[in-house]
């Protein structure tokens, strides 16, 4: 008879740790915005680069992190949400270790469906921006045109 109580409670026990509440986890105030993009720059070269973009440590509704993996820049950009714009007119590519690097953001503007993927032809969200920033061959600027990537393979680069 004490077993089976023992095995009751221990029953009892293991379904009752078991519960799970769901947790809610949300979104960042910048996930309207926030993602990876393929782009081409009006460099002489047709290759597409990743840009990403994506929220602040402080989960901020004014300011994104904006990530250019070609030239290899990173900066802070102010974000408007209503208009989809984002600009940085004083910004510091923080990639360059010891030395900050400044880089200026003009025309940012991201397009909710703006645009169709040229692999799949799906609707995808346009991006478009103009950078200058000095690295080692000078300073550049270059203007950015792309769409937000799908991850249909015949999308990505």
């Amino acid at each position: 008879m004490k077993k089976i109580v023992y095995i009751l409670v221990a029953f009892a026990f293991a379904f009752s740790s078991c519960r799970k509440d769901e947790v809610e986890a949300g979104g960042t105030n910048v996930q309207e915005m926030a993602g990876e993009f393929w782009v081409q720059a009006n460099d002489g070269d047709d290759s597409f680069y990743k840009i990403t973009t994506f929220n602040t440590a402080s989960n901020s509704s004014t300011q994104m992190w904006l990530k250019e993996e070609d030239y290899g820049y990173q900066t802070l950009v102010n974000v408007n949400l209503t208009d989809g714009t984002f600009s940085q007119p004083n910004g510091t590519d923080i990639t360059g270790g010891y030395i900050a690097k400044p880089i200026v953001i003009t025309a940012g503007k991201i397009v909710k469906n703006g645009t169709k993927a040229p692999g799949s032809g799906v609707p995808t969200d346009l991006i478009t921006f103009t950078a200058t920033f000095s690295n080692a061959s000078g300073n550049n600027q270059v203007t950015y045109t792309g769409y937000r990537r799908t991850k249909f393979l015949s999308d990505d680069h």
